[in-house]
């Protein structure tokens, strides 16, 4: 009984890391990274989902990590990237 787990778990394809599979928002052409070198891709943005500012005009674009997270707008798996 034991050797049929044991050459089941060594038949099993070992993946370790998550979303391995899925591009990187640094590669796409909607990424806008942070100015400060430390933090240029945790409060980096995307270009593609925002809100603009009726009276002012500016966009205020959503952070990147939001985006990934909610499948309403790019998913874990990037459903809108375009590479650049």
């Amino acid at each position: 009984m034991n050797l049929k787990y044991l050459l089941f778990f060594q038949t099993r394809k070992p993946n370790y890391i998550k979303n391995l599979e899925y591009p990187n928002c640094k590669d796409c052409k909607y990424f806008k990274e942070y100015t400060d070198e430390y933090n240029k891709y945790h409060l980096s943005k995307c270009t593609f989902f925002g809100e603009k500012d009726n009276i002012s005009g500016e966009i205020d674009y959503k952070f990147t990590k939001t985006c990934r997270i909610y499948n309403n707008l790019c998913g874990e798996k990037g459903k809108y990237f375009i590479s650049k």
